[in-house]
């Protein structure tokens, strides 16, 4: 009888175990600063990055996702302006029912040409269904509206 309740005390006490190993885990934020000159140092972008899960149709592979900063064009005189990149991965459903992962990229700020002092533009986005995001400090050429010499942002 004592082998008995002791296995049933076993039972119950490995059945609560999974309980919080594998029971619904609760959604709390992460946030840090990022911040990154670009690659020769001619903008800046700096900013806070937020993300809490879950973040929707992929459930916990997914994230919510926030950014609050600015993108600044710091050398003067040029013709040359700022862009602040993101670049991430969106879950979306498929007509079969499952979900997949798609690469996106996208500027969320411009910012000069800076010909007296440097200002900067403020950026606030937010995203669903989320991994893998990345920001990165770029320069922009505004009359040809390329993009390029990036570096990526890091945590501070």
């Amino acid at each position: 009888m004592r082998l008995r309740k002791a296995a049933a005390k076993a039972t119950v006490a490995v059945a609560a175990g999974t309980l919080v190993v594998f029971g619904a885990q609760p959604a709390h934020a992460v946030t840090y600063r990022v911040a990154a000159y670009s690659a020769n140092e001619a903008s800046y972008g700096e900013g806070t990055y937020s993300y809490f899960q879950p973040g929707g149709q992929c459930e916990y592979a997914s994230y919510a996702a926030r950014f609050d900063g600015s993108i600044t064009d710091v050398k003067r005189f040029d013709s040359y302006g700022a862009a602040l990149k993101v670049t991430y991965q969106r879950c979306s459903a498929t007509h079969w029912g499952t979900t997949e992962w798609d690469y996106q990229e996208e500027i969320i700020g411009y910012n000069g040409p800076n010909q007296v002092w440097a200002d900067r533009t403020t950026v606030s986005e937010t995203w669903g269904d989320v991994k893998d995001v990345h920001f990165y400090t770029c320069n922009w050429n505004p009359s040809t509206g390329a993009v390029g010499t990036c570096a990526r942002m890091t945590k501070q």
